[in-house]
């Protein structure tokens, strides 16, 4: 399972990338990619605000485009827990563009899903800004 929840978190963010710089098309089938965010999904960002599912993906799908220089690495991906259906996971997550890098540590709490597209979907994420922060 951590074999695909790396892949997941890899992939995942470079879908981030390519929507929030406009290389990837504004359609609902590029959006799509978001259905690896279970329904329970919850994030909560470096600075320590909570977001549910719904209220990311409509901040996601209205930030098409907004951050035209951006590039996402996801680096440094360890298994912390896996027990039945869920694994944790950390990684380091920097992105770049014109206004500077920001660094973050991020958790991450998979789920297997046989119909997401790796296998396994996002249940719960929390960051925390590393280096500075953002």
């Amino acid at each position: 399972m951590f074999e695909a929840c790396e892949r997941e978190a890899r992939e995942f963010h470079e879908f981030l990338e390519g929507w929030l710089s406009g290389a990837a098309p504004e359609t609902d089938a590029a959006f799509d990619r978001t259905d690896a965010l279970a329904a329970p999904f919850e994030i909560v960002g470096p600075d320590g605000d909570r977001r549910d599912r719904a209220a990311l993906l409509a901040d996601l799908r209205a930030a098409h485009g907004s951050r035209p220089s951006l590039t996402v690495e996801v680096r440094d991906v360890r298994r912390r827990v896996a027990e039945g259906d869920l694994a944790l996971v950390t990684y380091r997550e920097r992105q770049a563009d014109d206004e500077g890098t920001a660094v973050r540590l991020a958790s991450a709490l998979f789920g297997n899903d046989p119909g997401a597209p790796n296998g396994v979907s996002w249940l719960h994420v929390h960051e925390t800004w590393l280096d500075g922060g953002g």
